[in-house]
This record gives structure tokens, C-alpha cells and sequence, in this order.
């Protein structure tokens, strides 16, 4: 993206970055058994709640939130919401709205 190249690590002339640590460079998946989540969608909380993360920030934003280029990449938390539960809830792009979960309720913007 425009604007992070000073935030990339660029290896010396000649130089190989070995992301993956195989010999042939390429990524190892591992398929996994399906679980049944924790705690299960219920009347009273209808959705189910997914801590993601952004490029720009990791262990919520508590050091990466101090280096200017990443915090104006992404200044603030946001809660994502599917277009379809967004219409039906009424909730739009930008507006702030209250994520309540069985730990306690956060208000951010909504992404739809």
C-alpha cells in the first residue's frame, strides 16, 4: 500500500527473507477438526463475536498505537458488520454502536 514502504522490512542486496522457514519457502496448513464454539449463539446474544486484527496494530494497540504511521493507518477500533445484519439492525457505516457480549458492552463505529 501507498505510504508503508517505510514500514516494510526491505532485505539487503542479495538478501532472502525466509518468512515461512521450509526449504522450499512455501507455507504449511494444517487441517483442523471443526469445534463447536464455547459458548453458542442464544436468543439473548443472536451473533457471534470474533476478535479480529488489523495489519497495522497487535496486542490491542498498546505499543503499535505509539508509532504515528500506524496509528493514522487505523487511529481506532471498529466493529464489522455484515451488510445483511447491518440493514436489519438499521446500523450504517460510521455510526456508533454498543457490541454487548456475555463479558460486558464496548461502543465503536460501525464498518459495515
Amino acid at each position: 500500500m501507498a505510504g508503508y514502504d517505510d514500514l516494510l522490512a526491505k532485505p539487503a542486496p542479495g538478501e532472502k527473507i525466509d518468512f515461512y522457514g521450509t526449504a522450499d519457502r512455501k507455507a504449511r496448513i494444517w487441517l483442523r477438526p471443526q469445534e463447536a464454539p464455547a459458548e453458542p449463539a442464544d436468543a439473548d446474544y443472536p451473533f457471534y463475536l470474533n476478535t479480529g486484527r488489523v495489519m497495522e496494530h497487535w496486542h490491542s494497540g498498546t505499543m503499535t498505537m505509539k508509532a504515528p504511521p500506524l496509528k493514522k493507518a487505523v487511529p481506532e477500533a471498529y466493529v464489522e458488520i455484515n451488510p445483511k445484519d447491518a440493514a436489519k439492525l438499521g446500523v450504517k457505516s460510521g455510526e456508533l454502536v454498543s457490541v454487548t457480549s456475555r463479558r460486558g458492552t464496548l461502543t465503536l463505529k460501525a464498518k459495515v
